[in-house]
């Protein structure tokens, strides 16, 4: 009996190795093919493809090109793919005599790192071909169907990967492991977070999308042992090539009755891009990335958990999953035709950070403080701005929103802005509201594409729309409920209310529609 295992752990051993070294070689794209068994799942040009729908002459081509662009960028780690060699199994486990779970050690020769890996065997034809496999911290004990769901879950990291075109599996398994970049990490002080496992965010209203490949995960996964009732599950389709996880009006499916999620619980981790991320979000700068995160999470907001500084290595985890930025990266400050450095936007930048960090400042006196920076800046080191300029009271502010330069231009006093009925701002709200306006300023979502001084500008309409909204939606003497936040921080970061505003023909025709941002924010 030794002896049969012995000489199985020598056979699989010679037959990986010489895959590995197929994997290896630029021009080896159709012989690895070749090694993979029909119902295999194949990573081909950036997607996730059944085995029997890969035409293996355009496979052998893309096979060979991802190897000459990697060539070429060897002095770049984060797009460096791996090269593994040296396998020798471990150990062997059969479901039955056509389908067998092999563990290998394996080295990653670049870094002279060990690597565990896993593949699952199937004897098609009278020959033993790979049906998955995927790298692993350590060893584990799997099924053959366990196996291809782990191996499945890696398909996430496609988009994200920081790094070429993966050529085989092990590559995404690798990448997920060990591979990812780990990059400098901009942070707001003070930001916390963990997750409490409320799962609120799998059942407020947010249209979740994931990518065509999420299908590939959900189909690997065996529902028999998790939840019977979801076997054969389909997502619909989105109308951008993606699959629709959840309506906005619906609970997602694949919560349990504790409201637990079950792809989570059968594959240890979460294995959507939009699941593993929420509530951070990152942002590509030429200093490194900038975190920020989402205030429609209640843990997030509450500032529950630990300093998200003490948290990188989770943080690089949450990276590793997020899509590529590939747009162009131009910095403006006042409008699209005039650019300017990184370090001059990056300057500006910091200090309204550090303005709307000033709490013992009224929140509509910071705002004020950040537009006199714009106007007194006259060069590229950043201009100062007083230490105690006027504050806008309750009574001017609207006169002096209609001031701002982004409503100034083709104004008349027939245009002036009537004042609104509204309240001061309770601490917690303060603290909150902040916290949205520094996330959305981090987030450049308007600054990159607009300039910087929009987004300021847009964070005072914001603030100003808010204030209207947590009036209209509190009773006397009452704070905003936590549900109120939600409403709000999800109409700015996810129903696209700055995208609406920036689209408008015209900011006098969007001034004469004064109540848009206090109705849309408003409860109905």
């Amino acid at each position: 009996m030794n002896g049969a295992i012995a000489d199985q752990q020598t056979m699989f051993t010679e037959l990986f190795n010489t895959l590995l070294d197929l994997a290896n070689e630029g021009f080896g794209g159709k012989a690895v093919l070749a090694f993979y068994t029909d119902d295999a799942l194949v990573a081909c040009q950036g997607k996730v493809v059944p085995r029997v729908e890969i035409d293996e002459d355009e496979f052998g081509v893309t096979f060979a090109a991802v190897d000459a662009i990697e060539s070429e960028n060897r002095t770049s780690d984060h797009i460096r793919r791996p090269h593994i060699s040296g396998a020798e199994a471990l150990t062997i486990a059969a479901d039955d005599r056509d389908h067998i779970v092999v563990w290998f050690r394996c080295n990653e020769t670049n870094t002279e790192q060990p690597l565990c890996v896993a593949t699952g065997w199937k004897c098609q034809a009278g020959r033993w071909l790979i049906s998955w496999m995927t790298v692993q911290p350590t060893q584990a004990s799997w099924s053959f169907a366990q196996g291809r769901m782990m191996a499945a879950a890696d398909a996430a990291y496609i988009e994200g990967a920081r790094f070429l075109t993966p050529r085989t599996w092990l590559d995404l398994g690798w990448y997920r492991v060990h591979g990812h970049r780990k990059p400098t990490l901009d942070i707001l002080p003070g930001a916390r977070f963990a997750c409490h496992n409320s799962s609120a965010c799998c059942r407020i209203g947010f249209n979740v999308k994931v990518p065509a490949h999420a299908q590939h995960v959900i189909d690997a996964i065996p529902w028999e042992r998790h939840a019977p009732h979801l076997a054969g599950t389909r997502l619909p389709a989105a109308d951008d090539k993606q699959l629709l996880l959840k309506n906005s009006d619906e609970t997602c499916r694949f919560l349990d009755e504790k409201g637990h999620c079950r792809i989570h619980a059968a594959c240890g981790r979460a294995v959507f891009h939009v699941c593993a991320t929420y509530p951070i979000f990152f942002i590509d700068t030429p200093d490194g990335v900038d975190v920020t995160g989402s205030q429609t999470c209640s843990s997030f907001r509450g500032g529950l958990g630990p300093l998200l500084e003490e948290r990188h290595e989770d943080l690089y985890a949450r990276l590793a999953l997020t899509p590529r930025d590939t747009s162009e990266q131009t910095y403006f400050i006042d409008n699209e035709n005039k650019t300017t450095s990184w370090e001059h936007f990056r300057h500006l930048e910091k200090s309204l950070v550090n303005i709307l960090l000033q709490e013992e400042l009224p929140l509509a006196e910071r705002l004020w403080q950040g537009c006199l920076l714009f106007d007194q800046e006259e060069d590229h080191t950043g201009g100062k701005y007083p230490d105690r300029p006027y504050a806008p009271q309750a009574d001017d502010l609207p006169e002096w929103l209609a001031t701002l330069d982004i409503w100034r231009a083709g104004f008349t006093e027939d245009d002036a802005v009537e004042p609104t009925e509204t309240r001061p701002l309770f601490p917690q709200e303060t603290r909150f509201l902040t916290e949205i306006l520094l996330h959305l300023l981090i987030g450049k979502t308007v600054s990159r594409p607009h300039g910087l001084r929009m987004a300021h500008h847009l964070n005072v309409l914001v603030f100003h729309g808010a204030s209207e909204a947590i009036f209209q939606m509190t009773r006397p003497g009452e704070p905003l409920p936590p549900e109120g936040w939600w409403q709000i921080n999800s109409h700015l970061q996810h129903k696209n209310l700055l995208s609406h505003i920036l689209e408008t023909p015209s900011i006098k025709e969007w001034a004469r529609r004064k109540d848009l941002m206090a109705y849309l924010l408003s409860p109905r």
